[in-house]
């Protein structure tokens, strides 16, 4: 019989963002890794070495931990979209940027100390889908823009789905972040989720897991909502946050 696949989540007081480490026996993968310091914690006490780090978008609250899990763990190779690997670069497209004043806007107070910064690019990039192995399970990733272009969703074989910030259980999805698009959302990503088991569980990038029949994938009245909660957009966060336009500033 299969050895189920432990997963730890990893969440983000400040953020809320999740994080996950799948262990089996002492092989680890990372998806999202947000908060290096506990995702060390977490390997370290499972004895585990991370083979891969993947992510499923290039969203600041989800690669945060990157760079320094590379330092840790050099052989630690990074997975993601092409886009997604262009766009951890830029502090616009990563919104490091923004973020603080994102923040001000969900919480109510400033948040003055949310590094910007950029990762290096991917170590593994695909166009459209990818798959591969690991420890007999079969991982496909393929890529699902809409809340940002570099969006993917990763299909683990008996473990669930990971969307990142693609589908949520509690909310609707975000387009209107640099590069999101409802239409790339509603033509790419919405089909995909519909051909799938109504049945698997969902690993989102926020909030508890659930079964993917209790997706959020359109709801236009929770939408208008949401944008009320959330503020008006990147370009009303960036003014707020007195930050001049940029152009993408590349890691050296």
């Amino acid at each position: 019989m299969e050895r189920p696949v432990k997963i730890v989540t990893v969440t983000d007081s400040q953020t809320t963002s999740n994080g996950y480490v799948l262990l089996e026996g002492r092989d680890a993968i990372v998806i999202d890794p947000n908060l290096e310091g506990e995702i060390v914690e977490t390997l370290e006490k499972y004895q585990a070495v991370p083979g891969l780090a993947i992510l499923t978008h290039e969203h600041a609250d989800h690669i945060r931990g990157l760079e320094a899990l590379r330092e840790r763990y050099p052989q630690m190779r990074t997975v993601a979209s092409l886009l997604c690997s262009e766009r951890i670069q830029d502090i616009r497209s990563n919104l490091s940027r923004i973020f603080g004043v994102y923040l001000m806007f969900i919480t109510g107070e400033r948040v003055l100390d949310y590094p910007k910064f950029t990762c290096r690019a991917a170590d593994v990039m695909f166009e459209g889908r990818l798959l591969f192995s690991w420890h007999g399970r079969q991982f496909a990733l393929e890529g699902i823009p809409g809340h940002s272009p570099g969006s993917i969703g990763i299909l683990a074989e008996g473990i669930g789905l990971f969307t990142g910030d693609s589908l949520l259980g509690d909310r609707p999805v975000i387009t209107r972040f640099d590069g999101g698009s409802r239409q790339d959302y509603e033509r790419v990503a919405v089909p995909y989720f519909q051909v799938l088991d109504p049945g698997l569980t969902v690993y989102p990038g926020h909030g508890e897991p659930f079964l993917l029949r209790d997706g959020i994938l359109r709801d236009d009245v929770q939408e208008r909502e949401a944008q009320e909660k959330e503020g008006p957009g990147q370009e009303a966060w960036e003014k707020e946050g007195r930050i001049a336009p940029c152009t993408p500033t590349p890691q050296k």
